[in-house]
């Protein structure tokens, strides 16, 4: 574990241990036919295990959580493929991901957390032949406000706005 050196700002120092344990799951099928599922669920219990003073001081005691990873985290995603009158195939999807509240300071002993989030996306495609797909996606669906990181209160990085990305894929 690193943590800023408190006789010169620009080094970092190693100043202790930081153990991770949890549970985590996966499971996809399909529920229907021409309807998947996929849901994944984390559990993480990720804090200091062993700790310089010096550490201890900025924020990183033993027994402290570890900043910006969630507790509980998982998702769900549905699609459906369809076959098309002409022959054609497409698939429509949604997505939800949800990521818990977290510590939110590294180097400082405060209870600054991030909160909890949950984001939507959107998919889609349409396979034109063998050769040729193409694809649409919308991530952060409903355009909402989240932060997926921080170092402290003055430093939060906030996580993406509503995106749309199109693609085409060509076997040649």
């Amino acid at each position: 574990m690193l943590t800023t050196d408190p006789s010169d700002i620009n080094y970092s120092i190693a100043v202790g241990e930081v153990q991770s344990q949890g549970l985590e799951f996966d499971l996809s099928g399909e529920v229907a036919k021409d309807w998947r599922v996929s849901t994944a669920y984390a559990w993480t219990d990720a804090k200091v295990t062993q700790s310089s003073t010096a550490a201890a001081a900025t924020g990183l005691a033993e027994g402290r959580r570890m900043a910006n990873v969630p507790r509980h985290s998982g998702s769900v995603f549905v699609t459906r493929l369809m076959a098309l009158d002409n022959g054609d195939s497409a698939t429509v999807g949604l997505g939800l991901n949800h990521v818990g509240s977290r510590l939110g300071a590294v180097d400082e002993n405060t209870d600054f957390k991030l909160p909890a989030y949950n984001t939507l996306k959107f998919v889609s495609s349409y396979v034109l032949n063998k050769k040729t797909r193409f694809e649409f996606s919308i991530d952060n669906l409903m355009d909402k406000t989240y932060y997926v990181a921080s170092y402290s209160q003055l430093w939060v990085t906030p996580g993406s706005e509503r995106t749309f990305k199109a693609g085409v894929q060509h076997t040649f």
